[in-house]
């Protein structure tokens, strides 16, 4: 058997493969739906997907019937050495043999001696790279026409659109899950950033309940206690939602922090807090927010609020 050429492009070509994430991979159900498409109509007993790895074939997808031998079809992976396909990439083109039995070339392959007359392939392209074939067979001889050849390059065409979807999609998946971790981190941050649900003293009791639109928001509320047993409260709700909202809303916990460290009325707290978070906010964003001091001694509350207007 002629010996398969190594591609110039050969280190390019692997790296555009292992980037496809497709080698030695489960079958799946739209690459089976085009190969058993393909021995339907061009009524071969046997279609497949091939990707041809540094040193073996890798058979993503094949429809056969009961005429191809099993131990081809058993064969998902074999050495590149004995692979046909693997002639198609190293010359970055289509191969058509009509009756292996009788070529020069191929008479004497692994593959003739399992009964394969009958063998057309087209490369499968990537990035400009040749990284697998499209290939029709059968165990007798016969022809292909132009317009055949045509017609299996556009399929192959559609296969790779499919092969980049799939990765493309996977990549999606992969980020999205990623995303969804560091959403349950922020939220959980979030959460550590109010008070209990339940704040307590002689004199009174602080209760709240927190649920955001999303996974994490915008909306915001702590206590502070002071020395002489009164509290500061502070309500608040940034605009937009998501990750932006949720950051200005940490800012925002550690604005109050700063300025209710001592005792103030609630529109000092609304102004110290403005003058905090302003220079750092980005434009457009804002905040509503109310502002409570209730003193337990005179059992007074007194409240301010800002940010919407009038």
């Amino acid at each position: 058997m002629a010996t398969a050429i190594i591609p110039d492009n050969e280190d390019l070509r692997l790296a555009e493969l292992r980037r496809l994430e497709i080698l030695y991979t489960e079958p799946e159900e739209m690459f089976d739906r085009v190969t058993a498409e393909l021995a339907r109509i061009f009524e071969v007993p046997l279609a497949e997907i091939n990707f041809v790895d540094r040193n073996l074939q890798f058979t993503k997808s094949f429809a056969a019937d009961a005429s191809v031998p099993k131990e081809f079809t058993d064969m998902l992976v074999i050495p590149r050495e004995i692979s046909i396909c693997s002639h198609v990439v190293g010359q970055d083109k289509a191969l058509v043999i009509q009756d292996m039995a009788s070529d020069p070339d191929f008479a004497d392959s692994e593959i003739s001696k399992l009964g394969v007359r009958f063998y057309a392939g087209t490369p499968l392209h990537s990035e400009g790279h040749a990284v697998g074939t499209l290939c029709l067979i059968d165990v007798k001889p016969r022809d292909i026409t132009p317009r055949e050849q045509q017609l299996l390059h556009m399929v192959a065409e559609g296969v790779m659109s499919a092969v980049r979807l799939r990765s493309a999609t996977k990549d999606l998946v992969q980020r999205t899950r990623a995303m969804a971790d560091d959403l349950s981190h922020a939220r959980a941050v979030q959460r550590f950033m109010l008070p209990p649900a339940e704040v307590e003293a002689a004199a009174y009791i602080f209760t709240n309940s927190y649920h955001p639109m999303d996974q994490i928001g915008g909306d915001f509320l702590d206590v502070k206690e002071w020395g002489d047993g009164s509290i500061g409260v502070l309500i608040a709700d940034v605009s937009g939602h998501g990750a932006s909202a949720a950051l200005t809303s940490a800012m925002t916990k550690t604005s109050f922090v700063r300025c209710a460290h001592s005792r103030c009325d609630p529109s000092h707290l609304l102004t110290n807090l403005n003058h905090s978070l302003a220079p750092t906010t980005e434009p457009g964003r804002f905040m509503t927010a109310l502002a409570l001091v209730y003193d337990p001694v005179h059992r007074r509350a007194t409240l301010a609020s800002a940010g919407h207007p009038l």
